[in-house]
Parts: structure tokens; sequence; C-alpha cells
């Protein structure tokens, strides 16, 4: 029989299977986390959605499954997020067809476009965040008066030719 393991004042985290206290614990998909647990089930979830959704699957086989496992064991440096954003990138940003048969090739594309995808992401998000400081600074800048002079126009007047009266 298997021993339960209990910590008084402490649940198991879903992710890595540790202890987290309950006053730190973070609730997602009725389970409990550690909060740096809980983000990375939150993009894994995403990367699965958006898997289901694009390819059309209930939910990803086997070989997709693998492919995800074994990026992340080869790459030190991939995500689950990083993973999303070179398929969004590859299939979404540069306007790549999903082939017909996905579940034989499953998402191979990603080592090859992996590079790209971080760069571009992260240049968008350095574009957004300039724009958002420049939004910041004009709101919170001291309006300033604008004065508009508005010239009337004279009006001509008429001339009057006396020889046609």
């Amino acid at each position: 029989m298997a021993e339960r393991r209990t910590k008084p004042g402490h649940v198991l985290c879903a992710e890595c299977d540790d202890f987290v206290s309950r006053e730190t614990k973070v609730r997602f998909n009725n389970k409990n986390y550690h909060p740096e647990c809980a983000q990375k089930a939150q993009e894994k979830k995403e990367l699965y959605d958006y898997i289901c959704k694009k390819f059309a699957f209930k939910k990803p086989g086997p070989r997709v499954n693998s492919q995800i496992t074994k990026y992340l064991e080869m790459y030190p440096y991939y995500t689950y997020k990083g993973i999303l954003e070179a398929l969004q990138y590859f299939y979404d940003v540069l306007n790549r067809p999903v082939p017909e048969e996905i579940s034989a090739m499953g998402i191979g594309i990603v080592p090859s476009v992996y590079d790209d995808a971080q760069k571009y992401f992260y240049s968008v998000a350095a574009k957004q965040e300039r724009v958002a400081e420049e939004i910041s600074e004009a709101l919170s800048a001291e309006p300033q008066e604008t004065v508009i002079v508005i010239k009337k126009k004279k009006k001509e007047k008429k001339i009057y030719n006396l020889d046609e009266f």
C-alpha cells in the first residue's frame, strides 16, 4: 500500500509534486500549485488549447506530446510559451498553411522557427512597451492651452460702376 505524504498546513503542488503552503498556493483548474508552477501550468494549457484549435484535435496525440517533451529536454531554454509562440509565428504571422497530415508530422517545425519567433515577439513587446510609455507620458503631462485665432474674412465691397446707371 502506498504511503500518503502529508505535511501540516501544506498541500501538494500538481506540477512539481512538492509541498506548497496553504497561504501561498495558487488554484488553477481545481488544483493547487506554487505560483511559478501555476504559471507553467497556464502556459502548458494555452499551448495545448492552441494545438487543438489549430489542428482540429480533440486533444494532442502521443506524437505531439512526445515532441513537446523532447523539445523541453533537448533545449533547456525552450518553454511552453516559447513553443506556442513558435507555432503562432509560423501559422499566424507567416500565414503558412496547416498540413493535411498534421497528425503524422506533429509540430516538427518548432526548432526551425523558435529563435525567429522569439525575436519577433520580443520586438512586438518592445514596441508595445514604447507606445505604452508614450501614452503614459502624454497623459501625465500638463495640459497645454492652445489659443486659436480666427481671422474674419473681410467682405468684399461691391464696386459700382456709375456708368451702368
